[in-house]
C-alpha cells in the first residue's frame, strides 16, 4: 500500500472503480434486456412508438403504445437510425453520464459543496434496486431528473429562460415535474411560470403539429385514457384497495407540508429560497401511478445525497438526523424487495420518511430551532 496516498483520497479512487464496475454491470443487463429479449424493454417501446408517430400514425393506438406526451418521440427518434444494439448502449451511457451529472451539479451548483465520491457511491448502493429498474429497463426517469436539476441550476444561476425551457423538458416528458410549478409559486417567480409554459406549448404542441398537423388532436385524446388509466384510482379503496387513495392523500398532505415549510423558510431568509427545492422532489414518486413504482423512486437520490453530506461529513448532528437516516437506511433495504413481498405499505412508508427526512433537515440539522437553508 502506497503510505504518500491519503487514506480518504485512497477511498476515493476505490469508490471510482466500483461506480465504474456499476456501469458495466447495469450495461450488460440493459443491452441483455433490451437487445436479446424477444419484447425488449422500456426504450425498445419508446422507439417503436416514435417511429409510428414519424411514419404519420398514432403512437396511442398501438398495442405497444407510447406512455408520454409526444415530446418523448422527439428525444428517442434519432436512436432509431441506428442499430438496436447500438441505441441501446446509446441511451444507457447516456442515462448513466445524465445521473452522474445531476448528482455532482446538485451537490456542486446547488448546495455548493464538492461532491464526495464515497458518499456518491454509498447513494448508489441505497439506491441499487431503483438503477437497476431504471437502466435495466431501459427507462426514461433519470433524464427527466437531469432535466429537474438543471431547472434549479440554471434558475440559481440567474437564467430563467434556459430554466424554465428545462423545467418544460421535464413536464413534457413526464407531467410529473409539474410540481415544482407550485416551488414557483411560492417563490412568487410568476415570469418563470409563464416561460415555463410556453415551452411547454412549444415541446408538446407545436412541434408534433409540425409533423403530424392536425391529428395531434386525435392523438391526444387517445393520450388522455392513457393518463387517466395511469392516475390513483381513489375510488378502489371501498373495495379494500386502499393503496392508490393512501398514496394520493399523503401526496396531497406532503405538497401542504411543503409549502408550508418553503414559506417559512423564505420568511426567514427574506426572499426567495432555492433549498426547499428538495422538500418537492419526494412528492414526485408519491403523486402517480396506481401501483407500487419503484423506479420513480431514482428522483430522490439528489435528497438522499444532500442530507447524507450533511449527517455524514460533518459534525455528526443532532439526533433527529441520524435516527432519520438510520431509518431510512432500514427503510431502503426492505423496500427494494416491497414488490416481492406485496408490501405496498413498506413501499409507502419508504417515501414519507424520505420527505420526513427532507423536512427535518432544513428545520433541525443545525440544532437552532428557526429554519436553515440560507445557503442553499
Amino acid at each position: 500500500m502506497n503510505k504518500d496516498i491519503p487514506p480518504r483520497n485512497r477511498d476515493e479512487k476505490a469508490a471510482v472503480f466500483l461506480v465504474a464496475g456499476l456501469f458495466v454491470f447495469f450495461l450488460v443487463q440493459a443491452i441483455k434486456k433490451g437487445v436479446m429479449r424477444e419484447h425488449g424493454n422500456d426504450l425498445t417501446i419508446y422507439l417503436y412508438a416514435s417511429d409510428v408517430f414519424f411514419k404519420g400514425n398514432n403512437p396511442y393506438g398501438i398495442e405497444w403504445g407510447l406512455l408520454y406526451p409526444l415530446f418523448t418521440a422527439f428525444i428517442v427518434e434519432p436512436l432509431n437510425f441506428l442499430p438496436v444494439w447500438a441505441a441501446h448502449m446509446v441511451w444507457y451511457s447516456a442515462s448513466f453520464l445524465l445521473l452522474v451529472a445531476s448528482l455532482k451539479y446538485s451537490e456542486e451548483r446547488i448546495n455548493g459543496r464538492d461532491v464526495n465520491r464515497l458518499l456518491l457511491l454509498g447513494t448508489f448502493v441505497f439506491f441499487f434496486g431503483q438503477l437497476q429498474s431504471n437502466f435495466r429497463n431501459g427507462q426514461i426517469n433519470i433524464i427527466v431528473l437531469a432535466a429537474i436539476v438543471a431547472f434549479v441550476v440554471f434558475l440559481k444561476g440567474g437564467r430563467p429562460w434556459t430554466a424554465s425551457f428545462f423545467l418544460a423538458a421535464g413536464i413534457s416528458i413526464k407531467l410529473a415535474p409539474v410540481v415544482l410549478i407550485v416551488f414557483l409559486l411560492v417563490n412568487r417567480m410568476f415570469g418563470i411560470i409563464l416561460k415555463t409554459f410556453f415551452w411547454v406549448a412549444v415541446m408538446v404542441f407545436v412541434l408534433p403539429w409540425m409533423v403530424a398537423g392536425g391529428k395531434i388532436v386525435a392523438y391526444y385524446s387517445a393520450y388522455a385514457g392513457v393518463l387517466g388509466a395511469s392516475l390513483p384510482d381513489v375510488s378502489t379503496a371501498g373495495n379494500g384497495e386502499w393503496f392508490p387513495a393512501v398514496r394520493t392523500a399523503c401526496s396531497l398532505a406532503g405538497l401542504l407540508v411543503a409549502v408550508l415549510c418553503h414559506l417559512a423558510i423564505n420568511r426567514r431568509n427574506g426572499g426567495p429560497s432555492y433549498g426547499p427545492f428538495y422538500f418537492y422532489l419526494p412528492i414526485l414518486p408519491l403523486a402517480f401511478g396506481n401501483r407500487m413504482e419503484p423506479h420513480y423512486l431514482i428522483w430522490l437520490i439528489p435528497v438522499i445525497l444532500a442530507i447524507g453530506h450533511s449527517v455524514f461529513l460533518r459534525p455528526m448532528g443532532v439526533a433527529a438526523d441520524r435516527g432519520l437516516m438510520f431509518a431510512f437506511a432500514a427503510l431502503a433495504a426492505l423496500s427494494n424487495m416491497a414488490n416481492q413481498m406485496e408490501a405496498p405499505s413498506l413501499f409507502l412508508a419508504y417515501q414519507l420518511v424520505v420527505f420526513v427526512m427532507a423536512v427535518f433537515w432544513a428545520f433541525s440539522r443545525s440544532g437552532r430551532p428557526a429554519p436553515v437553508g440560507a445557503e442553499l
